[in-house]
């Protein structure tokens, strides 16, 4: 346990090292979204769930690179060094947030001739659960990367320990 000065108490500290796992459980959340559906497609009376996974494509480098923030972190939390790990997972959310929400906007303004039949206006698109989860996932991921911070060894806090006395 961290050195706690005498103005905090051990629930405080505790808190304060739990919110250090925000970037990976915001990422493990996108990860999990990928497989949920994420858009409901209605045309003619019938109702279609699409996930990330069926869209394939592009969308495979969403998992991958929330399981890169995961990994990255996990690395650098085991060497007691989760700051460093702050610069990738922020540029691994961006870059999933623009994949996610230019590939959405491209697929829904995209042409579907089905025999000339059926026009846009006449399919109904809304986004689901999944589709937001991912994007909350992300975002928490990039807030969650102001509460990484060093952890001090157990050397550290023993010499803390003997320069206080």
């Amino acid at each position: 346990m961290p050195n706690i000065p005498p103005d905090q108490n051990v629930n405080d500290v505790k808190k304060n090292d739990l919110k250090m796992f925000l970037s990976p459980s915001g990422a493990i959340i996108a990860l999990l979204c990928f497989f949920l559906p994420w858009i409901q497609l209605s045309c003619a009376g019938k109702t279609f769930h699409i996930s990330g996974a069926s869209l394939g494509g592009i969308f495979w480098l969403l998992p991958i690179l929330a399981g890169v923030m995961v990994g990255v972190f996990i690395f650098y939390y085991r060497q007691r060094q989760a700051e460093k790990s702050k610069i990738i997972i922020i540029a691994c959310s961006i870059a999933a947030l623009i994949i996610f929400v230019f590939n959405c906007i491209r697929l829904a303004h995209a042409p579907r001739p089905l025999l000339g039949l059926v026009k846009p206006s006449m399919v109904g698109f809304k986004i689901h659960v999944g589709g937001i989860g991912l994007v909350l996932g992300f975002i928490l991921a990039m807030v969650g990367t102001k509460f990484l911070k060093r952890r001090e060894t157990d050397f550290e806090n023993a010499a803390s320990k003997d320069l206080a006395t």
